[in-house]
């Protein structure tokens, strides 16, 4: 068992960098993580020390692509159903994120989001294949994403929009 630590700080535009982070956790099976938000010349950072060890090649994902332009916090390329889908999950999130107290990437990843967005997981069970997701995060917020997912399967035709916020808004 190995650690690494990583220490990031809040962009009001985009939230925490987490690049280094996501590619770091493509490539490594995470076996703990500390945590700490603390405040440092009066901006927001969030510190990690992760216990991992790495993952077998033929278990570790997919590299991000190198000729990606665009911001590391915008998704990969997505329908544009795909991309309503993404935007709900990271509103979600991020609404969730600040009711909770916490990181939006303690919840779940611009990835994992992409993930979610295209694979429109319709159980708990297939929403913990997702990498990264596991039982804990089934449990804390699995029911609220699965609403918020279904609630976009009614206009397969392309006209997938949803007018109720997340329950958790109201």
């Amino acid at each position: 068992m190995k650690i690494k630590a990583f220490t990031l700080q809040w962009a009001p535009e985009s939230g925490f960098e987490t690049a280094a982070l996501d590619h770091f956790v493509a490539e490594h099976d995470v076996i703990a993580v500390t945590e700490h938000f603390f405040i440092h010349e009066g901006a927001p950072w969030w510190s990690l020390l992760v216990s991992h060890r790495l993952r077998a090649m033929s278990q570790r994902s997919p590299p991000l692509s190198s000729s990606r332009t665009k911001s590391a916090h915008e998704p990969a390329e997505l329908a544009p159903e795909e991309r309503q889908i993404f935007d709900a999950l990271r509103q979600w999130r991020n609404d969730r994120a600040r009711l909770d107290g916490k990181p939006p990437y303690v919840l779940f990843t611009n990835n994992q989001m992409n993930t979610l967005a295209r694979q429109r997981p319709k159980t708990l069970e297939a929403l913990a294949e997702v990498h990264g997701i596991g039982e804990a995060k089934c449990q804390a917020w699995g029911i609220e994403v699965l609403a918020l997912m279904a609630s976009f399967e009614v206009a397969i035709d392309g006209a997938a929009t949803t007018s109720e916020e997340p329950a958790h808004v109201r």
